[in-house]
């Protein structure tokens, strides 16, 4: 999957794991029917606008909520859970700075120390 803009403003590439794949389809085909026009971004609000920082943030916010969560829980934690499941299953060091998309080895051995303790 290509991503064309990153929070660094960097564009670049992940792997798309089948069920990934899957879900973005069946997603499509829920925005290909809801919305006259299909929107350029891929993830939108019920008007079919680019969500914004703010939006993810609110639907983070509700998610919680309807979940009953009361520890931390946002895409940043979410992203770590991510990083530690790939340690947890042996990827090694250079396939976690891959998805993670870190430039530099280094920010990717910190994190491994950090979820090792």
């Amino acid at each position: 999957m290509t991503i064309q803009k990153s929070k660094s403003r960097r564009s670049g590439s992940v792997p798309l794991s089948e069920a990934l794949a899957k879900e973005l389809k069946m997603y499509k085909s829920y925005v290909d029917n809801h919305f006259k026009e299909v929107p350029e971004a891929v993830f939108v609000n019920t008007q079919g606008e680019r969500l914004t920082k703010n939006g993810v943030q609110l639907f983070i916010k509700r998610l919680k909520k309807d979940l009953g969560i009361h520890s931390t829980f946002s895409p940043h934690a979410m992203r770590n859970v991510f990083i530690k499941r790939l340690l947890m299953n042996k990827a090694n060091l250079r396939e976690i700075q891959l998805l993670a998309r870190h430039s530099k080895i280094e920010v990717t051995s910190i994190l491994v120390i950090f979820n090792m303790s």
